[in-house]
Formats: C-alpha cells, structure tokens, sequence
C-alpha cells in the first residue's frame, strides 16, 4: 500500500532505451531531442517566454543541447511578442501598438510590424511556425516518448496550422477545445506519462437489434500547464502524432507530425 502511495504519474515508468531521450536528469546520459547529438541542458516545455509569472515550479523538462537550446531564443521572443501584440489588438482593442514604440529588442520591433500586416492581410508567419513545431516536438517527447530525433527515430512534419479565437465562431472554438477521442490500438508507449490523461468513458448507444448498451471509449484530455495562459494535448491519430496547443486562451496551434526511419527532422 505504501508504494501505491508513492507512485508518480508523472515520472517516466517506460523503457530505459527510451528513457535518455525524453528524461532529464542532471549527470546522465541524454540525448537531445532536436538533433540527437549528446544533451547537457534541460529544455521547459513550455518555455517560459509563454507563461505568466509566477512560473509554475514543476514545469515539464527533456534533454536539449546548448546549441538547440540557444538557437530558439530569439524565435522564442519575437513569438512571445507577436501573440502579445495580437492579444491587445483583438481582445483589448489597443491600437496604440502600432504606434512607433522605442523596442529594447529587434525582435519585438519585427513582431509588431509583422502583427500590423497580419490584421491587414491575415497569413503565415515562418517564425512562429518554427517555435511551434519546437514546442510540439517536446511536448510529444515528454508525453508520449515519440517525435524526438535519433538515428532510429526521425520525424517528418507534415502539418502545422494555427488561429486567434476572435476570427473563429464559438463553436468552432468549442470544439477545437474538446477532449480527443482515441483508440485502445493507438495509445502511447507503455510507460509514457500521458497516460495519466487518458479516461475511460462508458458512452450510451443502441445495438442493431435497438436494444440499449454502454459502450466505453477512450478519451485524452489536454495538460493545463497553467491556466488560462497554455495548456496541450498529445495523441496518435491516423498514423501520424498529432500536439495541439492553447496560449494565453487565444492563439490554437496543431503540429502533426509522422515518424518515420528515412528523413531527418525538417523544421
């Protein structure tokens, strides 16, 4: 009974080949999980750029290199000040941003003129694509041990897709929120944390003869890393990884991703 106690879902319960590419753990063998080369940095996920203070203190981690690690910083930034400046125009109606600020950081100066031509012409932006996919590819390694980078585990994007719920319809944005249905022959590598997002749920249906039974289905709930500010959801769906993010209970991001063994991670 005692050990029940002590049982930890959110610690890696999996397999010790796995585990250095998804475990941090100081004076250890790690693998990065960007580029496969040896770790000796811990990567948040999420970073904290897209977190209000006071941080939470137990912060999902995986291993990272330092030049990974480093590399995303000044996406990091301008994204940060991109969803901020989109925030204040569309839900607080602050026009004022776009009035020539004096910005410490080139970054955030490139945000705000990249936000003014988004409202004229909504579309695209490559650097918010890029920290997107970064923060998919931790997430789905802490979560569900996949879409790292090794030798014997590459990853392909093959989607990535977001928008801000003020240009979507309440339903739309309802259902974009909602807990994602999952089969039992899809379900995350045994001893992955994100089985302690996984309920099971006895649906009532009808057979064909009309008579009434219960059928239970599985579901995976999103991880509410801090609420109102970024919460995620990892799941297998026809073959392929899918993470969805909400930031700050504005911005909705999916990255899909498929795994593969013949190319190395394009992002």
């Amino acid at each position: 009974m005692e050990e029940d106690k002590q049982f930890n879902f959110n610690k890696f319960w999996g397999s010790p080949l796995i585990e250095p590419h998804v475990v941090f753990r100081r004076n250890s063998n790690m693998y990065c999980v960007y580029c496969g080369d040896r770790a000796d940095t811990r990567e948040h996920c999420p970073s904290r750029a897209f977190l209000n203070k006071p941080y939470p203190t137990d912060l999902p981690t995986v291993p990272a290199c330092k030049n990974c690690n480093n590399g995303f910083s000044a996406d990091e930034q301008y994204t940060r000040a991109y969803i901020n400046y989109l925030h204040e125009y569309y839900k607080n109606g602050n026009i004022d941003i776009f009035s020539s600020g004096a910005e410490v950081r080139s970054e955030n100066a490139d945000a705000r003129r990249a936000v003014g031509k988004f409202i004229q012409t909504p579309c695209g932006d490559e650097r918010l694509m890029r920290i997107f996919t970064k923060l998919a590819v931790c997430h789905a390694a802490y979560e569900v041990s996949a879409g790292y980078y090794s030798q014997e585990n590459t990853v392909t994007i093959t989607r990535i897709a977001y928008g801000i719920k003020p240009l979507l319809e309440v339903t739309e944005w309802q259902e974009l929120e909602c807990m994602e249905m999952i089969s039992d022959e899809i379900l995350p590598e045994i001893g992955s944390r994100a089985f302690r997002n996984i309920y099971v749920v006895e649906m009532e249906t009808k057979s064909a003869d009309g008579a009434g039974c219960r059928m239970p289905m599985l579901f995976m709930d999103w991880v509410d890393v801090q609420e109102g500010f970024y919460k995620y959801q990892v799941y297998f769906k026809n073959g392929q990884l899918w993470v969805k993010m909400i930031i700050r209970d504005f911005l909705y991001c999916e990255v899909v991703m498929l795994l593969d063994t013949s190319s190395k991670m394009i992002y």
